[in-house]
């Protein structure tokens, strides 16, 4: 059976790869381009909140901190794996690393998004393996 999850890109691009890959993969897909939609959409699924969130890092008006935050703490069961380019900095990844989520840095690969649906329960502090490309 698969996973409830949840996507926040604002990238139409990134979000549909996400979503198909997902979906093909026997996933149940939420796609957002914006935090308060995508909010909107667990206030109305509580009961049946999403195993994994993919959000993005870069969310118009700084919003992704915020939502990493309140997600968090709202669903603290919540496998909550963020978005980076490659460009941003370390200091970057180790913040999104301190509040409890996963970093998925672009450019990735099909099985970068797989991977990260392996598990819903076991936290995973850096997937660095995975994104040294060549």
């Amino acid at each position: 059976m698969g996973k409830r999850i949840l996507i926040i890109e604002p990238s139409r691009t990134i979000r549909l790869l996400l979503d198909i890959t997902l979906r093909n993969a026997g996933h149940h897909v939420a796609a957002f381009d914006e935090a308060p939609a995508a909010l909107n959409f667990l206030l109305q699924v509580r009961k049946n909140a999403p195993e994994i969130a993919f959000i993005a890092v870069h969310l118009p008006d700084g919003e992704s901190y915020k939502i990493i935050e309140t997600l968090m703490r709202h669903y603290p069961h919540l496998l909550m794996v963020s978005i980076l380019r490659a460009d941003d900095g370390s200091a970057q990844q180790e913040r999104i690393l301190s509040l409890g989520a996963t970093v998925l840095i672009r450019p990735f690969t099909v099985q970068d998004i797989l991977t990260c649906t392996i598990s819903t329960t076991v936290r995973v502090e850096k997937w660095s393996a995975i994104y040294e490309h060549a």
